[in-house]
């Protein structure tokens, strides 16, 4: 396998995960080895599996920024760095990117096109409610007091009203934005289409966003606008 099938093997991984696709197993060796946090390291797709049931009991949804994905490449070993966040099963959506980022990192090993090692290096705390350690760590502690909710992710009021005098924006596109994310003008501005369109559909698992030309051209025209401005 060359350095872009490679590439291509863990990116169809990830697309799998935020669909739901099953099917990501058939991209496994039977003995693949794994590791994730508090899981810890096991053999075997019964293992994944295993794993899937156990932080799919906590999840609604998961999504992973894969257009911003940073690649590294060595031999049949691809490094991955990159983002994900999602919907705890009590709708908490995550990460807040003040104390939680979504931050991860993936380390995939190949033999015969299939994938024989992944370790997933993350902090599996994902909306933030090991407190001890966030007192600790953080220097976002005023974000503890979740009742304040003053960490959370969303545009300014200003840069919400430029959005909402725009044709076809509304208080839920916006709200969309905010869930896979996207908080600000300037960070909206680096966003294709197609990339936010594909996030939004995996978060809430559903086509309508991607198949939606409505969707779509809403999403356009509130980048557009954000490049204006940037």
């Amino acid at each position: 396998m060359d350095k872009n099938t490679l590439i291509e093997s863990v990116t169809e991984y990830f697309k799998k995960v935020d669909a739901g696709d099953s099917s990501y197993l058939d991209l496994f060796h039977d003995e693949v080895t794994f590791f994730f946090p508090k899981f810890g390291d096991a053999v075997g797709k019964q293992a994944l599996l295993e794993f899937g049931d156990k932080i799919g009991s906590s999840l609604n949804s998961i999504w992973h920024d894969i257009a911003h994905f940073n690649f590294i490449v060595s031999g049949k070993t691809v490094v991955v760095e990159g983002q994900e966040g999602g919907v705890m099963r009590d709708g908490t959506h995550w990460p807040d990117n003040q104390i939680s980022s979504g931050r991860f990192c993936s380390v995939f090993e190949f033999s015969d096109n299939l994938i024989t090692r992944m370790y997933i290096y993350v902090d599996p705390d994902f909306s933030s409610q090991d407190s001890d350690r966030i007192s600790i760590l953080s220097r976002n502690v005023e974000c503890l007091d979740k009742e304040k909710n003053s960490c959370s992710m969303v545009f300014s009021d200003s840069e919400k009203n430029t959005l909402l005098a725009l044709k076809g924006i509304g208080p839920t596109v916006i709200k969309r934005f905010e869930e896979i994310g996207i908080c600000s003008l300037s960070e909206l501005a680096t966003y294709e289409v197609e990339e936010i369109a594909e996030r939004v559909a995996s978060m809430l698992r559903t086509t309508c966003w991607k198949n939606s030309p409505q969707a779509k051209a809403a999403i356009q025209i509130a980048i557009t606008k954000a490049r204006e401005m940037n």
